[in-house]
């Protein structure tokens, strides 16, 4: 007579061991859905750079090139990214044109905040500012996002007079075109119209002598301001 005790030890067993099949086959697979694809962002890493994983067990992923983002104090910056969701791979964010994005995950919402490198700071020199932020978040199983502009810090009228002098003398020498129409876009989003004036019409003055990467910057910073610029100056 077979040995009732055994075949049950053994049936527990074999159960056991199915249900350890199950589950590391199951990691595996999911594993495999957070990872980051060509398809999805080219040249970017395998591994996903960060994976976020909210309350309601969805999931994520931030894919990057890594040789693209750089560090400064405490905040890396992102310049070339994707964040998609780990079970459907749909990404959930367009890649927009800006100078870099800073990434952070408090209180489950996902916060992306565009960053670019303008002359506000002390003397009008170049800091990293945020200029909008959009944040992800779920409402039960449904991902909800909103997106807000940031005001950005505004030249006093000494600064914005140092401004428009600066571009007055450079007749065509030699001058850091960067810094000069930089200076004049925040001078003219303080309100001061002759100096938006001098930013939107600056390639017509200066295109011949500017190299093809002080253009590009020229146009990025056009394309990142143009709903901001084209109201201030319907308002003046």
């Amino acid at each position: 007579m077979r040995n009732l005790g055994t075949f049950t030890g053994i049936n527990k067993k074999m159960k056991y061991l199915l249900l350890f099949i199950i589950a590391f086959f199951g990691v595996e697979l999911y594993a495999q859905k957070c990872k980051c694809t060509s398809q999805q962002f080219e040249e970017t890493e395998e591994e996903p750079t960060k994976v976020f994983k909210f309350k309601n067990g969805q999931e994520l992923k931030l894919c990057s090139v890594a040789t693209h983002n750089f560090k400064r104090d405490t905040t890396t910056y992102y310049k070339d990214f994707i964040i998609a969701d780990c079970e459907t791979q749909k990404p959930i964010n367009l890649l927009e044109n800006s100078e870099y994005f800073s990434i952070s995950f408090n209180n489950d919402t996902l916060s992306i905040k565009e960053i670019v490198n303008l002359p506000v700071g002390k003397n009008r020199k170049f800091v990293m500012t945020s200029v909008s932020e959009s944040k992800y978040y779920y409402i039960g199983n449904i991902l909800s996002t909103t997106k807000q502009n940031i005001e950005l810090p505004k030249y006093n009228t000494r600064q914005i007079l140092a401004t428009i002098e600066e571009y007055k003398n450079a007749n065509g020498k030699i001058i850091d075109f960067k810094g000069l129409y930089a200076r004049l876009l925040v001078a003219g989003l303080s309100d001061n119209s002759e100096a938006l004036g001098y930013f939107t019409n600056f390639r017509k003055k200066f295109g011949d002598l500017m190299s093809s990467e002080e253009i590009d910057n020229y146009k990025l910073m056009q394309s990142i301001f143009s709903s901001i610029i084209a109201e201030s100056l319907i308002q003046k």
